[in-house]
């Protein structure tokens, strides 16, 4: 029966009244779905966990005076809903590679899953930062434990978390892209960046189809405050869209964007869950967001101009941002061209011809059907056989994107 939207009104306020008029409060007593629930450690307050999961076979191992975290993970062949476990580490990026990952499997034997979570920047320090990998299934296939290690800088290590997975088939779109883990907050993150190794910058310009996808930095750079971007342009622009990763940016903290000193607005920054692993809090008890997150601007044609470009990144700070270093990497621009002028199909060179918009009559010996053939009706076309009189024009081609810093 179909409820007339007055009435349906009113009753989603009846029932929505007794859950408004509730305080929301922390009740650690609630329940708690546990089948997979993630196991999160703090290497330098261990005894800050909730509860351990189920599926925890022991406690796990801290030392510092080796450095490192060893956490017991049960063989899948054990747990008939788990697929696979993901391992998010949060650490002080010191810009020395960041801290090891190893598995040590049921007779001892170690194997070494990743080098470095974290970049290598000849000990520049980066600030918070946080890594996922997939915990290969070959070796969580009969249990063993995960071991993160961070010779030297073990105070750096704030969070490590152990997260079980659930595997499912998911058609894409393309051939570019190769996602392997999607979160809570439907973040999806790549094959490459999951793999314990340190993805390549995303360097070059692409062209697919109408749209360049045009390098602004690849690498890793520090916003002084201000960052400017020289962008030479040629050709119709329908839009663009601006996107780049960000690390150390304040949750109250905005990047400006002006384009050619019009001010077009301020990055839009991935959502986020606030139980991701990511989520901590600083020395001043704020929360933050550890890692890269992804920031995008749609940037209209009007503001766009033939030749040079000025592209202008400005970091809004707030009165309580503790004033950490903002840092850039993969940053680009996805421009769409619009159809370029279609070239005169009629040679310059040939007064005789109509100026291009007319119509050009066809020659009667080629498309006009005979008057004795007309009468006959006998004649065969064979339309497997184009009958081509005008050479059609070459489409030209897409205008070349340089970008190049300032």
């Amino acid at each position: 029966m179909r409820i007339p939207a007055p009435v349906s009104f009113f009753l989603g306020v009846i029932l929505l009244w007794p859950q408004a008029s509730q305080g929301q409060t922390f009740d650690p007593s609630m329940p708690v779905a546990r089948e997979f629930v993630p196991f999160v450690l703090r290497p330098q307050d261990p005894s800050d966990v909730a509860f351990v999961p189920d599926w925890v076979p022991r406690d796990a191992a801290i030392d510092p005076e080796s450095a490192s975290v060893e956490i017991p993970v049960p063989a899948l062949s054990t747990q008939p809903s788990v697929s696979r476990f993901a391992l998010s580490v949060v650490f002080e990026d010191n810009g020395d590679g960041g801290p090891s990952v190893e598995w040590r499997r049921a007779d001892g034997s170690i194997v070494t899953i990743s080098e470095g979570l974290g970049e290598a920047l000849d000990d520049r320090v980066l600030g918070l930062n946080a890594n996922t990998l997939l915990l290969p299934q070959e070796l969580t296939r009969n249990g063993g434990s995960v071991i993160v290690t961070y010779f030297g800088r073990f105070p750096a290590l704030t969070g490590v978390t152990l997260r079980p997975a659930r595997e499912s088939l998911v058609a894409l779109i393309g051939a570019r892209t190769d996602p392997a883990l999607v979160d809570e907050s439907l973040r999806v993150m790549l094959a490459d960046e999951v793999d314990g190794r340190r993805s390549p910058p995303l360097t070059g310009d692409v062209r697919n189809g109408g749209v360049v996808e045009a390098e602004l930095a690849a690498a890793i750079e520090e916003i002084p405050g201000e960052l400017e971007f020289v962008v030479p342009v040629e050709g119709k622009i329908l839009g663009v869209m601006l996107r780049m990763e960000l690390l150390g940016l304040d949750l109250e903290g905005t990047v400006e964007v002006t384009l050619n000193e019009a001010r077009i607005g301020s990055l839009n920054m991935a959502s986020f869950a606030l139980d991701d692993p990511a989520v901590t809090e600083d020395e001043s008890g704020r929360l933050v967001v550890a890692g890269w997150r992804t920031g995008t601007l749609f940037l209209p044609a009007k503001y766009w101009q033939n030749g040079e470009n000025r592209l202008v990144l400005r970091v809004i700070r707030t009165a309580d941002d503790p004033g950490k270093p903002v840092y850039l990497r993969n940053s680009g621009l996805h421009l769409r061209f619009g159809p370029p002028a279609q070239a005169s199909v009629y040679p310059d060179e040939d007064p005789a011809l109509p100026a291009s918009g007319e119509l050009l009559p066809a020659p009667e010996d080629e498309l006009v059907m005979p008057r004795e053939e007309k009468e006959k009706g006998e004649l065969e076309i064979d339309f497997l056989e184009p009958q081509v009189l005008i050479e059609p024009p070459s489409e030209p081609s897409l205008p070349v994107v340089i970008t190049t810093r300032p």
